[in-house]
């Protein structure tokens, strides 16, 4: 395949056990575009999850693996808004979080891999990044 782009993205991740949820709020910075951000919820039952995008721009469900709450890995099937879907394989190596997403188009070709790499970040730092993004009272 051919290299088309890189970006960067952040991730800040709440693990709720007593509520059985996962969120996820994220950062994507690409170059030349406004800072996008977007928050996705994922209830978790027993080692499986669903996921709801809070702007209704996709859905989907999962599958956990690993300890409970203390996951090593997990894999999804996301949909997104004009049929095409994203599936993912996640997992956590060496500290860091390694991510494969395959996007299939709506005629169920694959059309794009995505091969991320995400290291630890505190709640401190993504809470500056995002405040130094998305200043409250802005956008």
């Amino acid at each position: 395949g051919t290299m088309t782009g890189a970006c960067e993205a952040y991730v800040k991740r709440t693990l709720d056990k007593r509520n059985g949820l996962i969120v996820e709020h994220v950062i994507n910075l690409e170059t030349g575009k406004e800072p996008q951000e977007y928050i996705v919820d994922m209830k978790v039952s027993g080692n499986r999850f669903s996921l709801v995008a809070r702007n209704g721009s996709f859905s989907g469900s999962g599958l956990l693996t690993g300890e409970p709450w203390n996951w090593n890995s997990w894999t999804s099937e996301t949909l997104l808004q004009g049929g095409s879907k994203v599936v993912s394989e996640d997992g956590l190596k060496d500290g860091n979080l390694e991510v494969r997403k395959q996007f299939i188009s709506p005629d169920g070709k694959p059309r794009v891999l995505f091969v991320e790499s995400y290291r630890p970040l505190s709640a401190e730092q993504f809470d500056a990044l995002h405040e130094k993004l998305f200043p409250a009272g802005g956008k």
